[in-house]
């Protein structure tokens, strides 16, 4: 019973249900856009390529639900059990991941599709976004799986370790110092230009960002800003079309992150 609890206790917070939602149009629209697109202005292309945000959407996400269940565990328990918590995570990836692998492998083996082994090497082993491997439709998409899995590795180990000051600053400077890791990749790792939006290193901050909302959610430090926005939902959509507005104009967009 404690298992399954754990297991879904994201289930409370329902809303997260439609913030999935609006990050996974997001990227069907950028998806749709990239394939028959071709008759639209340029801006308008640019505007609607809102896969990367959409993914980073899903990363904040992930952030805040994660971040907020290892700090429920660790003020409950006074620790935090990382395996089994790993375990959890792992549960929900693999199993389907592996199939869904397993399945192309077959194919493979039977030239229904040409898949290079290294794809297939770094996507059960989840450095997928780090790999030299030749690109693949049926395989690329399991670069996000491959930062999810890594964030799943490391964070939990930091809220242990870090009080609540700490973990706060932490994620403080995450977010400040990743917009200059990207850069120095870009400049000075320039091999790494076809991976520099898929790399763990150059999209942490996206979880990082969901971590401080669930640190704030946490201590009931939303009330404020709940009180002063009457209807969150309606401003969630005018901020995201403001962004998608200016989004094209932003210079610093080339370094994808």
């Amino acid at each position: 019973m404690n298992f399954y609890k754990a297991f879904f206790l994201e289930k409370e917070i329902k809303s997260l249900d439609g913030l999935r939602a609006m990050a996974c149009l997001m990227v069907i629209i950028a998806h749709l856009v990239e394939v028959h697109g071709s008759g639209l202005n340029s801006y308008l292309q640019q505007a609607l390529d809102l896969g990367k945000e959409g993914v980073a959407f899903f990363f904040t996400i992930s952030g805040f639900i994660i971040t907020y269940l290892l700090l429920r565990e660790k003020k409950s328990k006074d620790t935090i059990k990382i395996k089994k918590f790993v375990l959890r995570r792992s549960i929900k990836i693999i199993p389907v991941l592996y199939l869904f692998l397993i399945f192309l492998v077959i194919l493979n083996q039977l030239n229904f599709v040409k898949i290079h082994p290294d794809n297939f090497l770094s996507s059960f082993l989840f450095f997928r976004n780090y790999s030299n491997a030749p690109y693949s439709a049926f395989t690329g998409h399991v670069w996000s799986l491959a930062v999810e899995e890594h964030f799943y590795f490391f964070w939990p180990a930091i809220i242990l370790f870090l009080n609540k000051k700490h973990l706060f600053y932490f994620a403080i400077f995450v977010i400040l110092i990743s917009p200059l890791i990207r850069v120095g990749t870009f400049y000075y790792f320039p091999e790494l230009h076809i991976r520099q939006d898929i790399m763990t290193h150059c999209r942490i901050d996206s979880f990082m960002f969901g971590a401080l909302l669930a640190m704030a959610y946490f201590e009931d430090k939303l009330k404020w800003l709940n009180s002063k926005i009457k209807h969150p939902a309606l401003t969630l959509w005018c901020l995201i079309i403001f962004y998608c507005l200016i989004h094209p104009t932003l210079k610093m967009h080339s370094f994808k992150g």
